[in-house]
């Protein structure tokens, strides 16, 4: 069931660039930043910003979206 939803956190931080990670991971079924991170990074052995940051084409140094957790929900 996680490698289903990293791999569904993975299509939605390539298609919703302006969501946080905590809110594709709460999209996913998956409570808080934290945890999302933790297993998109088990499953995908990378974090969700660099993964967002690889799909877009940036390079790894380019500083990422913001990644607070209180950042509101822009959907």
């Amino acid at each position: 069931m996680a490698a289903l939803r990293a791999k569904e956190m993975a299509r939605l931080l390539r298609e919703k660039p302006g969501w946080s990670v905590e809110a594709v991971g709460r999209q996913v079924g998956w409570e808080g930043r934290s945890h999302a991170r933790h297993q998109f990074v088990r499953e995908l052995g990378l974090s969700p910003d660099e993964y967002r940051r690889r799909a877009h084409g940036l390079d790894l140094a380019t500083p990422g979206p913001e990644t607070d957790e209180n950042t509101p929900d822009p959907s």
